[in-house]
């Protein structure tokens, strides 16, 4: 017998369960909203954090690279000339080098205060980019390109400005050297003997290297090339000789020619001076690149293709352009 209480009860839970699923759809809807909701302001959170730190560091950035060009200019435009004007100018004490290592000492202690300011950061823009998940490759390159600007400031004080410091204090002890005798074979004697300590320190220093390899055969350049320790108790019998070599060459050049090993250590720098800005350039160029990311809301654009994109010439000219 048809029953209009079973009709009833049969539309009754149908309603049940189009009500029950409404209100889990409206329930499931109102969730993603939130969470939306908390990521956009993340994401909101994170654009104005960078856009703000890049605000502030790009006027610190102005300032070094300001610095550095000054520096640049008083190597690069004598250099361009000839060698042999280039040369004839650090003769003549009108290219200082220990004044130019007074200012690049300067100059790193604004890449210094950049570095510290990109790396306080992190703890503004590091949470903001937890909270809205997945974006592990935006920290790992913000993370590698403060690295690199610290082992390029690192780079610079081992190097050039204690190497420059070492054969200031190495060339002043000749020339008084030289006051004493006109025999180059008797000044020799007397530097090995009395400056012994001062030689082995520079010609044993790995990071001194780079500036010595030219005092080097080219068919014994790895061997110096390879020896990277600077505490070393024991040389192997070839390794010996070469720094026995390297050793009287050098000292022999500072002797007769000083302004060559200054006009090494100049052009090395001036290169220098160019790699510490590019690498604070890079680090910028990093954070526009995390912000155009934020902004774009995209999974197929990786933070690494954003990155190479605003490198390139068409935006930033991160290996052409100084700014």
């Amino acid at each position: 017998m048809f029953s209009m209480d079973k009709v009833q009860v049969g539309l009754d839970l149908a309603t049940s369960v189009t009500i029950l699923a409404a209100a889990f759809t409206w329930w499931l809807n109102k969730r993603k909203e939130r969470k939306a909701g908390v990521i956009d302001s993340a994401r909101a959170t994170i654009i104005e954090n960078i856009n703000q730190a890049t605000n502030e560091m790009a006027l610190s950035f102005n300032a070094f690279v300001n610095f550095a060009v000054s520096i640049e200019r008083k190597i690069d435009r004598p250099a361009r000339i000839s060698e042999e004007y280039f040369l004839e100018k650090i003769r003549a004490g009108e290219i200082d080098y220990r004044e130019i290592n007074s200012l690049f000492t300067d100059n790193l202690k604004t890449m210094n205060a950049f570095y510290e300011r990109a790396s306080t950061l992190r703890y503004t823009i590091f949470p903001s980019l937890y909270s809205i998940g997945h974006q592990i490759d935006a920290i790992r390159l913000i993370k590698k390109e403060i690295s690199d600007v610290l082992v390029s400031y690192n780079s610079s004080n081992s190097s050039y400005v204690y190497f420059a410091k070492e054969i200031s204090d190495l060339l002043e002890k000749i020339a008084v050297t030289k006051k004493t005798s006109d025999n180059d074979v008797e000044i020799m004697k007397i530097v090995f003997s009395e400056y012994h300590q001062e030689i082995s320190s520079i010609i044993k220093d790995s990071d001194y290297h780079i500036f010595l390899i030219s005092y080097v055969e080219k068919e014994r350049e790895y061997l110096l090339e390879s020896m990277k320790s600077d505490e070393r108790d024991k040389y192997t019998e070839d390794e010996s000789d070469l720094l026995n070599d390297l050793a009287h060459r050098l000292v022999a050049a500072m002797i007769n020619s000083p302004e060559d090993i200054i006009a090494i250590y100049l052009k090395r720098l001036s290169m220098q001076i160019q790699e510490n800005r590019k690498q604070c350039k890079e680090f910028l160029v990093t954070l526009s690149a995390v912000s155009s990311k934020m902004q774009q809301r995209t999974e197929t654009l990786s933070i690494e293709q954003a990155y190479k994109d605003l490198s390139s010439n068409d935006y930033l000219a991160t290996e052409k352009e100084i700014r």
